[in-house]
């Protein structure tokens, strides 16, 4: 009985929109949290036991963005008159619903109030049209679509028309090892899941109590399946298992399905409810957050962000993004569709250093030509890796069949999916490691780039990575160059009469000198990983490389 009542007692603390549009919205900035009954050293007070037992297993400390905003604060607000839509307390925010100015100079006067923000006008309402990250993703009822791949005999799952899609990340492998996660919590945070309920690909989730909660914090309904089917498609990528029809990358893990976005319109404010629903996504103990999600233009032009925006810390949601990071959460973020429109390149949040930012191929590892780019001279890289999302499988929201759809909104989904199966497998591994071993393990690992990142990832190869993380340590006791590596592999620092070997991912020991020697040729070896281990009388230094 306590969880079910700590969760009716987060979503209260976080609250709901009542409405996107009118009459106008606005974000009332504290100066503090100070006279909080509520404490760092009492985390059971505002989180769940999942939430708190994340943060202990990858050793993260709490800290002020943590705790709910001061209630007296929210309760001096309230009574000024105005309707409180949101609490975004990773920001010590709040957003409020008026439109008389009267009462916010009466806000704007209380000694705690450092600023109000305007993020909606309600004497604008623009025309309905599809949202920029919306426009290419049509879906195309498709009753059969022939697969490129071939159902492999020890395939746990039959995947159906999934199967080239999962196949393409080199997915099979992790499930086939039973790894399709179980008791992995991912947070899908998107525009409506309409008809999730009633269809037959959701059956298994909801039969095993997978979908732990919905929630709104966007419409005046309350309601997040209803506004839209985008978030049944992306559910659909990971979620899905109906046996010969479409089964998704991660059939067994468990959900909470948000809904932050407002399908029609377009404004900031929707930055501050997707910060609203990552600190919840947070609170109930989510490992991963899907977003197919992203802003950089509104219907107020004057809300624009502008291309030195990009860079990882100014966006709402970017900073909201990170600060989900921070928290041991591994944001999974579309890159954007926009790779042929003027915009080009990525949107927020996919533009944070600790979001997997994803592409879009065709399956045949083509990039999508609508696949948001990377900015050149941007020392990060951007998107980090791709799937497919032209064509991605996904299941239909208004009938129990299986269509195609386009968009980064389906590749990023794919891939949260395949990743949660992974951290499964590596449960003691934390969401920054986990990103690298992706990264790693994808086909220009050596040679990024602002189109495909670090390219396609091959999520068995990315297992072996972690595997061998578990043997290396004292990373910086030993310096190995270039990594992943083609030809000639240089070693430093090195102490004198230090014993050098080479072990690939098996376990043989393949390489082996007593010299210190600084080059080794590795041209002719297979790719894959392999561990180099330097010992000397007094200690001994693992360290792991990926040969390309």
């Amino acid at each position: 009985m306590r969880k079910y009542t700590l969760i009716i007692l987060l979503l209260m603390g976080f609250g709901f929109a009542q409405a996107q549009i009118a009459p106008n919205y606005y974000a009332i900035q504290f100066t503090d949290k100070d006279n909080n009954p509520f404490t760092l050293d009492q985390p059971q007070d505002f989180l769940t036991q999942r939430s708190i037992d994340r943060r202990t297993a990858q050793n993260i400390a709490y800290d002020i963005t943590d705790l709910p905003i001061t209630p007296s604060y929210i309760q001096q607000v309230a009574d000024i008159g105005v309707e409180i839509q949101n609490r975004v307390k990773w920001l010590n925010c709040l957003v409020i619903k008026t439109s008389d100015q009267n009462l916010l100079d009466e806000i704007n006067a209380l000694d705690f109030v450092a600023d109000i923000t305007k993020m909606t006008d309600g004497r604008n309402h623009p025309n309905v049209t599809k949202k920029t990250f919306f426009e290419v993703e049509e879906q195309i009822v498709q009753k059969e679509r022939e697969t490129i791949s071939q159902h492999k005999s020890t395939s746990s799952f039959n995947y159906g028309q999934a199967l080239d899609q999962i196949e393409f990340i080199n997915g099979v492998s992790l499930h086939d090892a039973g790894f399709a996660g179980q008791g992995m919590v991912i947070a899908v945070l998107d525009a409506g899941f309409y008809g999730v309920p009633e269809r037959k690909v959701f059956d298994s989730l909801y039969a095993n109590n997978q979908i732990l909660g919905a929630v709104d914090f966007a419409s005046e309904n309350n309601n997040p399946f209803e506004g839209s089917t985008h978030g049944t498609a992306v559910l659909s990528t990971m979620g899905a298992n109906w046996p010969g029809q479409m089964v998704g990358t991660a059939p067994k893990a468990s959900y909470w399905l948000i809904r932050t976005e407002f399908a029609d319109y377009e404004y900031i404010i929707e930055e501050y409810n997707w910060v609203t629903g990552a600190a919840f996504a947070d609170s109930v103990g989510a490992d991963i957050i899907n977003s197919s999600l992203g802003y950089s233009e509104f219907d107020d032009p004057s809300m624009d962000h502008t291309w030195d925006d990009l860079d990882g810390n100014t966006a709402v949601v970017t900073i909201g993004a990170d600060l989900a990071a921070k928290k041991g959460i591994l944001p999974v973020n579309s890159a954007g569709n926009s790779g042929s429109s003027a915009w080009y390149y990525i949107s927020c949040p996919a533009d944070g250093d600790s979001v997997l930012a994803i592409g879009a191929t065709d399956y045949y590892g083509n990039l999508a030509g609508f696949s948001s780019r990377g900015r050149p001279l941007d020392p990060r890289v951007k998107p980090n890796v791709c799937a497919v999302g032209e064509g991605t499988v996904v299941a239909d929201a208004y009938y129990d069949g299986i269509s195609t759809s386009s968009g980064t909104s389906f590749s990023s989904p794919t891939i949260a999916g395949m990743t949660a199966c992974l951290w499964q497998a590596n449960p003691s591994f934390n969401n920054k490691q986990i990103m690298e071993a992706i990264e790693m393990s994808a086909s220009q690992a050596s040679n990024p780039d602002n189109d495909f990142g670090y390219g396609i990832p091959d999520y068995d190869l990315a297992n072996s990575i972690v595997k061998v993380d578990n043997l290396a340590h004292s990373a910086h006791d030993i310096s190995i160059y270039p990594n992943p590596v083609s030809e000639l592999l240089y070693v430093e620092k090195l102490s004198p009469n230090t014993h050098l070997s080479i072990f690939d991912i098996s376990g043989r020991m393949i390489y082996e000198n007593h010299n210190s020697t600084k080059a080794i040729n590795v041209q002719d070896w297979p790719s894959g990983v392999y561990l180099i281990q330097a010992k000397t009388a007094e200690k001994t230094i693992n360290q792991k490389f990926l040969k390309k």
